[in-house]
């Protein structure tokens, strides 16, 4: 059995997650909650990397692109950091790196 399509969808709701910390929108809807607890696009990321390895007590080796981190990544279709909000939901990843190995590949 393959875990390509679980690998997918995880990607996606990841995506979908920042998308509403960062614009404050139910993805597929018009509601729009809280928009004073926006965050700024690179805390939001942060967030997403450092802040959960930290959580984990991992940031020694996770969390950050550094010699002797593990260097786990997601390459994606376009710049969530600059990319309009209205663009952030067609986000896609093109690969991921994980331990030195690419694990996905976008067909």
């Amino acid at each position: 059995m393959s875990l390509r399509p679980l690998l997918g969808a995880v990607l996606a709701l990841a995506l979908a997650s920042y998308h509403c910390t960062v614009v404050r929108q139910v993805p597929g809807t018009d509601t729009t909650f809280t928009p004073a607890e926006a965050l700024p696009r690179h805390r939001a990321l942060r967030f997403y990397t450092l802040s959960n390895a930290r959580m984990a007590f991992e940031e020694n080796t996770k969390g950050t692109l550094a010699p002797g981190k593990l260097a786990d990544i997601a390459v994606l279709s376009q710049n969530i950091l600059t990319v309009p909000a209205g663009d952030l939901l067609r986000t896609e990843v093109d690969y991921t790196i994980v331990g030195g190995n690419i694990a996905y590949t976008r067909e």
